[in-house]
């Protein structure tokens, strides 16, 4: 998840669960892979400007900047 976010640089929850279906993870284990890369620093939930819910954007990213 953390390259797809690498590649797209941000995508809300929802686009997440639609991208990894094919995994048929539950909501439970879709909240538990992120929350994983949460906890290991992979990935931030950030609020951006003009966009209405919260967005998940790679560390990498990030690090990178503009």
């Amino acid at each position: 998840m953390s390259r797809y976010l690498d590649n797209v640089v941000a995508a809300e929850r929802k686009m997440i669960a639609k991208v990894f279906h094919i995994f048929k993870w539950t909501p439970r284990e879709l909240d538990c892979t992120i929350a994983a890369l949460l906890e290991k620093g992979g990935v931030q939930e950030r609020e951006i400007e003009g966009v209405k819910e919260p967005q998940l954007v790679s560390a990498q990213t990030l690090e990178r900047g503009p």
